[in-house]
């Protein structure tokens, strides 16, 4: 599939372009493109420990590159607003474990220079990425100022971002953002109060 959109770049770049602006006008993500076969591969060990697999999802080639831009887009951004810090190396271009163990270095050379102590301690989280609560997550979007075009972030209830439905409740939601914001001059709504993330959650 992957050569086959190459191959036709010419021929399918446009329409790939209007399909990918229609979903971001619109906000309707292909349910299909969100759906994946996931492959168990054998890491090491017993092949009846389900542990010792590895999955491989086999998703949508178009939705991937969706995503992708989009990432290239966030990718850009959260670098025009210095949003990763410089010890962030990982999930990063142009960065790896060698900028770490450089850094490492620098610190621990720093120290016996000075005559001082060091201290290091090294954590790996299992599956991290994996266990990241969404609602943290989206909070930490809506703070950072990531919005959508149809449906801003900040707009949007739950229920509706998270699993696509859109009811009464999530529209008297959405609607008192906007009054919030209107009111507020495009503040973000309930900036400051404690009771901020506790509206979202038991909304």
């Amino acid at each position: 599939m992957n050569e086959y959109i190459i191959m036709s770049k010419n021929f399918i770049k446009p329409v790939l372009c209007k399909i990918f602006n229609c979903i971001l006008t619109n906000g309707d993500f292909p349910e299909l493109w969100v759906k994946s076969i996931i492959i168990p591969v054998l890491k090491k060990g017993d092949f009846n420990q389900p542990g010792n697999f590895r999955g491989i999802s086999l998703v949508s080639h178009i939705g991937k590159l969706f995503t992708t831009l989009i990432n290239a887009r966030l990718t850009k951004w959260s670098r025009n607003h210095d949003v990763l810090t410089d010890a962030q190396f990982g999930f990063r271009p142009g960065y790896g474990t060698t900028d770490a163990i450089f850094a490492l270095n620098s610190l621990i050379s720093k120290s016996l220079r000075s005559g001082k102590r060091f201290y290091c301690c090294f954590v790996d989280y299992k599956t991290a990425f994996d266990s990241v609560t969404h609602m943290k997550l989206w909070l930490r979007l809506i703070r950072l100022g990531v919005t959508g075009d149809k449906f801003p972030i900040k707009w949007t209830a739950p229920e509706a971002a998270f699993y696509g439905k859109f009811t009464i409740k999530s529209d008297v939601w959405s609607f008192g953002i906007l009054l919030v914001e209107l009111t507020t001059l495009g503040h973000i709504p309930y900036q400051g109060n404690t009771f901020y993330p506790l509206s979202i959650i038991t909304c």
